[in-house]
C-alpha cells in the first residue's frame, strides 16, 4: 500500500476525525494541516502533516541552526528537508519528507537480524554520514529513532534537530542516552568520529538482549568503556562484526574507527556487499551509493 498516496484521496478529516479539533488550535505555517502527533518531548513536537496532496513530517521547537544548508543537501540516505521557517511565537520549524520506513529499534526487535541485514543498514547510514561530513556537518543525534529502515531493507537518516557545523561552539552534552560519544559528554573536541560512535552504539543496542537503565549506564560511562558500563562484554554481538563494532565504540576518538567511509567498507566486506565507484562529479551531486550483491 502506498501510504502517501492513500492520504491524498480524501480530506484530512476523513483519515483522522480528531484533525478537525486539532486544526482549530493548530498554530503552524500556512497551508499545513495536522494528521497526527508523532511525538512530544516537552521541548519539540513532531507531527505528520499534509499540504495539498503531499504528506510530510513537521518538527516544531528548538532545532538546528543550519536549516538553510540542510535544505540544499541531496542524498538518498537523508530524508529531504522540504521547508523551514520561524513562527510568530518564535518557534523554529522544518518539514522533511515522509518515509514508510520503521524506526531501527523497532525493526531490530522484530526478529533476529542477520549480519548481512544489519550491514546493509550500517552501510547506508555510513554513506549518509560520509556525505554530511563532507559538507562540514555533524548529525549530532544518531539514535534508533532517527534511523528509518525502508521496506527494501535500506536505511535513511531523519531528525536534524542537533545537526551543526564542525567546529561550532559546544551546546552542552546533548543527544540521546547510550548514543552520546564520550567527547560530547566531556565537552572536548567533537568531530565525525562522534557520529560514528553513535552508529556503533545503535548497532550494539540492536543486537543486545539485555535492558540497561540509562541512568545506571551513564553513572559509569565514559569513565568505564561502553561494554563495561553496560555490564557485559560484546553482549549479543555476532562474532563476524564484534571487533568492528567495538572499534567504533572506543572511548578515545583517536583510537576509534571514526571515518564513516571506512565503516562502510568494513561492513560491506563483512556483510557480503560491495560499493560501486562513482565519478567525483556524481559523488558530489548525489552522494555515495551502495550496490548490494551476494558474493
Amino acid at each position: 500500500m502506498n501510504f502517501q498516496a492513500s492520504f491524498s484521496r480524501l480530506p484530512v478529516s476523513e483519515y483522522n476525525p480528531e484533525s478537525r479539533r486539532m486544526s482549530s488550535s493548530w498554530i503552524a505555517p500556512l497551508g499545513y494541516e495536522p494528521i497526527r502527533q508523532l511525538s512530544d518531548d516537552g521541548q519539540s513536537q513532531v507531527w505528520q502533516v499534509v499540504r495539498g496532496q503531499v504528506v510530510s513530517v513537521m518538527r516544531l521547537g528548538p532545532t538546528s541552526t543550519e536549516l538553510g544548508l540542510l535544505a540544499a543537501l541531496d542524498h538518498p540516505g537523508l530524508l529531504k528537508l522540504q521547508d523551514h521557517g520561524v513562527l510568530p511565537d518564535g518557534r523554529v520549524w522544518y518539514v522533511r519528507a515522509w518515509s514508510e520506513g520503521r524506526e531501527y529499534g523497532q525493526w531490530a526487535a522484530d526478529k533476529p537480524r542477520t549480519v548481512a541485514e544489519v550491514a546493509r543498514v550500517a552501510c547506508d547510514v555510513g554513506e549518509a554520514l560520509s556525505y554530511l561530513h563532507a559538507q562540514g556537518l555533524l548529525h549530532g543525534d544518531l539514535s534508533p529513532r532517527n534511523i528509518l529502515v525502508t521496506p527494501d531493507g535500506g536505511a535513511q537518516l531523519a531528525d536534524y534537530g542537533l545537526t551543526h557545523r564542525m567546529g561550532a561552539p559546544a551546546q552542552g552534552a546533548s543527544g540521546t542516552p547510550f548514543h552520546i560519544a564520550p567527547e560530547i559528554l566531556l565537552q572536548t573536541e567533537v568531530g565525525p568520529a562522534s557520529d560514528v560512535f553513535a552508529l556503533g552504539s545503535v548497532l550494539a543496542r540492536g543486537w543486545a538482549a539485555d535492558e540497561v537503565d540509562p541512568r545506571a549506564f551513564h553513572a559509569r560511562f565514559p569513565q568505564e568503556d561502553y561494554f563495561q558500563a553496560r555490564g557485559a562484554r560484546r553482549a549479543g554481538l555476532p562474532a563476524d562484526v564484534a571487533d568492528l563494532v567495538e572499534s567504533m565504540l572506543e572511548r578515545d576518538p583517536r583510537r576509534r574507527l571514526g571515518d564513516a567511509r571506512m565503516v562502510v567498507r568494513a561492513f560491506a566486506e563483512r556483510g557480503g556487499t560491495r560499493r560501486t565507484d562513482l565519478t567525483r562529479k556524481d559523488q558530489t551531486r548525489r552522494g555515495l551509493r551502495l550496490e548490494l550483491f551476494r558474493i
